[in-house]
């Protein structure tokens, strides 16, 4: 019983002394951070980037390693998919990409099958919940035609637009 009394002493004056919360600032990079807008870009790469790490447990892209970069040069979206543990094949290399352009919405035809007109991967660079009035007209239309998937494997590679039913390959 003393034992308890004096343990429950000693954590009262642990909080009553030692309980008030230390606080810092952030630093110049932080604030520099805090202080940047996120556009409506940076968070459809982002959501962009999520749906495709999300290819997991039994959907046909869960083994392969994948990134979302945008390549500022040719202004192309690009959706790069790693190959390890396989050996380059054209007919494999092609049902990636078709696997890839099926996960957003395309069809064989090389059109979006969605009924609003443009791809899932589109569909996240927009607002949820409304319509911004001064969007751009078919501006998800226009940015389908920006993505290009491209499949690396340890010795050769293949790649195509997301709106196409072409495959390229390079040895």
């Amino acid at each position: 019983m003393r034992i308890s009394v004096i343990s429950s002493l000693f954590l009262l004056a642990l909080v009553t002394i030692g309980g008030g919360s230390l606080r810092a600032e952030p630093g110049p990079v932080g604030k520099w951070l805090m202080n940047e807008p996120a556009s409506l870009w940076d968070v459809g790469m982002y959501r962009l980037e999520e749906y495709v790490h999300g290819w997991k447990g039994a959907h046909p892209l869960a083994s392969y390693i994948s990134r979302i970069r945008y390549d500022w040069d040719q202004n192309r979206i690009i959706i790069d998919i790693f190959v390890r543990k396989e050996d380059f094949e054209k007919e494999k290399c092609a049902s990636i990409i078709k696997e890839v352009r099926d996960s957003g919405g395309v069809g064989e035809d090389g059109k979006p099958f969605t009924p609003c007109g443009y791809s899932y991967y589109s569909h996240l660079f927009s607002h949820l919940g409304f319509k911004n009035k001064d969007q751009p007209e078919n501006y998800r239309q226009r940015l389908d035609k920006i993505f290009r998937i491209k499949v690396q494997f340890a010795i050769g590679s293949c790649e195509g637009k997301l709106l196409s039913n072409e495959v390229l390959y390079s040895d």
